[in-house]
């Protein structure tokens, strides 16, 4: 029976979120200075519309600069795309591609050094205005990791090249600071077991403020397949700085038409997010699917189905273009993630008052669930509050006014068993604490907040 099935709402989860959440940052990935199918797709505006879309705050992209900080790729599409981010809200963060400037590694430490502060101090000079935060290099590990070694050690590395490496780090960061102090930089890993990089990174004393992690899954979430348990929980013990997942995605994306799959895991993805209180940011990889990625050698098949948009056909007519199932999750996620209770409030206060509440009235009770975690208990005061009469209303039109639907002959049938004895649940208290009621405040609220429309 359907209704037993989704018989009450957990409340359980927003637990994490009443201390921490106006903090937590929904990014996703793009690349609209260095793909084609970014830079023919259209213009940054509608970009930024489907950003917008999902309550995405935040852009991260990868940029190339000289080492002034002058961008090489795009500099006029760039800098139109920082303007219009900073009008609508959104921040970009960009990611340094450094790999050009070590000279393949023969360079010295001082020379690294001299490089890595000259180039973020330029950029600094030139866009900081605009940002925030600065993402220094890009899975850096991956290009001196030792053949055949998990990364999970220091001597899995070659540490000659490491110290190149750390010692223009440690520039990036010095020239940033030096510009911004404020300012926070983040470095990464690409994931998996390369507990061993960080390790170097703590030994040779490269400052960073935030910890950059990738995960990509098709079967756990934030685990490996080697018995270590959560990975994020050991490097956050190891480390103690804040983690944000800056590429996220199933792993093979919606390869070979898995784009309910792709969905479910991004789910799992983010309901762990309650469970780990360090992470502080997630970012989706990535805005759109990249099909000239396809034949490239180096990148293949697997790479152009990452999008959360995909254009119709191929060749791409980027005029038309379909949201794949992973969307929906996300504005329903997102939306459940920063204002589940706030949104369950104002459907309950319009129910039962039967007006559109006032913003204070609807934080007032807000602020009465997020203290008391007791949405019972919260009804039963509403009810008070509003005097609310019982009416005669049949259970098929309870149902149509709470849910939109209506009951199920089991439904009907468990209702008109119960309601023949005394002292039995009310009906519409009952709908009004369930999981379904609580799902359709979430996307009222979604559809009023963002003015866009659910899938």
């Amino acid at each position: 029976m359907r209704f037993s099935s989704i018989a009450e709402a957990s409340f359980e989860q927003n637990k994490r979120m009443a201390s921490n959440k106006k903090d937590f940052v929904w990014g996703v990935n793009g690349n609209p200075l260095n793909n084609v199918d970014y830079t023919r797709s259209g213009s940054i505006d509608r970009e930024l519309n489907f950003i917008e879309e999902h309550q995405f705050t935040f852009y991260r992209i990868g940029i190339r600069t000289d080492l002034e900080g002058n961008v090489l790729l795009s500099s006029q599409r760039f800098s139109e795309l920082l303007k219009k981010a900073s009008e609508r809200g959104i921040e970009i963060l960009p990611v340094f591609l450094i790999n050009t400037h070590f000279d393949e590694y023969k360079i010295s430490e001082e020379e690294a050094f001299r490089r890595g502060k000259s180039q973020m101090r330029g950029f600094a000079q030139k866009y900081g205005q605009y940002i925030n935060y600065y993402y220094l290099g890009n899975e850096q590990e991956i290009r001196f990791i030792n053949p055949g070694s998990d990364g999970k050690y220091t001597t899995d590395y070659d540490l000659n090249k490491f110290k190149i490496v750390a010692a223009y780090l440690k520039g990036m960061h010095e020239g940033v600071k030096e510009i911004d102090p404020t300012a926070k930089a983040i470095i990464n890993s690409a994931g998996w077991l390369h507990f061993g990089y960080y390790e170097l990174l703590k030994q040779a004393e490269v400052p960073y403020d935030i910890m950059g992690y990738h995960w990509y899954s098709k079967t756990d979430t934030y685990r490996s397949d080697f018995g270590h348990g959560r990975i994020t929980d050991i490097l956050y013990e190891r480390y103690q700085k804040p983690i944000w997942l800056t590429e996220v995605n199933h792993t093979r994306g919606s390869h070979d038409n898995s784009e309910y799959e792709q969905a479910i895991m991004m789910k799992r993805l983010i309901d762990e997010l309650y469970n780990q209180n360090y992470i502080e940011g997630f970012f989706v990889y990535e805005l759109y699917d990249q099909p000239s990625l396809k034949d490239q050698a180096w990148a293949g098949d697997k790479e152009a189905h990452f999008g959360i948009i995909e254009w119709k056909n191929a060749p791409p007519d980027y005029s038309e273009y379909e949201y794949k199932p992973v969307s929906n999750v996300l504005r329903y996620e997102i939306e459940k993630f920063n204002h589940a209770n706030e949104d369950y409030t104002y459907a309950l206060l319009s129910e039962l008052s039967d007006n559109s509440p006032e913003k204070n009235e609807v934080m007032y009770w807000t602020n009465r669930l997020d203290d008391h975690k007791n949405p019972k208990q919260l009804i039963e005061d509403l009810y008070k509050e509003y005097i609310i009469a019982n009416n005669e209303s049949t259970i098929a039109e309870t149902y149509q006014k709470l849910l939109n639907r209506n009951p199920t002959k089991g439904e009907e049938k468990y209702w008109k068993r119960k309601l023949r004895k005394q002292n039995q649940p009310n009906p519409k208290k009952t709908i009004l604490l369930s999981e379904e009621f609580k799902e359709k405040a979430i996307w009222n609220g979604y559809e009023r907040r963002t003015g866009y429309k659910r899938l």
